[in-house]
């Protein structure tokens, strides 16, 4: 016969969405670490598209943690962690679009002028002025947009985390578009 030794120190295998809450109601801080290394890379890429600004994208990330921790125990796993903290994010990142283009922290003009580039600085043209319309356009429109082309979400997992219906999210995508060339015509760009 042979013996095994198990190791208590070995590193800990990611576990499913229903253990892992099942340790979150309990109350398991370690659970809690474990949804935060999970997810924090992909709520900040969410968050950064959303606001286009990095700091303000770690301070959606952080607050949509701290949201999610102080209801970690009356989570009753009705969806996917995932949905549902992208979901907080999400709303958080409006908000904070909002937030911005009151105070108009975020939001800069630019003008486009017709000049030669070379084919990187025509990358980079094309990426400031995309980004630029993207900021004009309501939050309620830009992020589904971003959720779909961006995240690659499926209609209904958008749904789901912006809380519409599918065709709504529908709706929504098909007037960011329209309001995204309407963009790109008033900063004088032709596609």
């Amino acid at each position: 016969m042979i013996a095994v030794a198990v190791s208590t120190s070995a590193a800990r295998v990611p576990t499913g969405d229903e253990e892992l809450i099942s340790r979150l109601r309990r109350g398991d801080e370690d659970a809690y670490r474990d949804v935060v290394a999970r997810y924090r890379m992909p709520l900040m890429s969410l968050a950064f598209k959303i606001v286009g600004d990095r700091t303000v994208a770690e301070e959606v990330v952080q607050d949509t943690f701290a949201a999610f921790h102080r209801s970690m125990r009356a989570f009753n796993g009705a969806s996917k962690i995932f949905t549902y903290l992208y979901r907080i994010a999400t709303n958080k990142s409006v908000d904070a679009v909002r937030k911005a283009v009151r105070s108009r922290t975020l939001i800069s003009r630019m003008s486009v002028r017709e000049t030669k580039h070379e084919s990187h600085e025509d990358a980079v043209a094309v990426k400031v002025v995309v980004e630029e319309a993207l900021k004009r356009l309501p939050g309620k429109l830009r992020a589904p947009l971003l959720l779909v082309e961006y995240e690659r979400l499926s209609y209904a997992d958008i749904a789901a985390i912006l809380g519409v219906p599918v065709n709504t999210v529908r709706t929504r995508i098909f007037r960011a578009r329209e309001r995204l060339f309407a963009e790109f015509a008033a900063m004088g760009v032709r596609i």
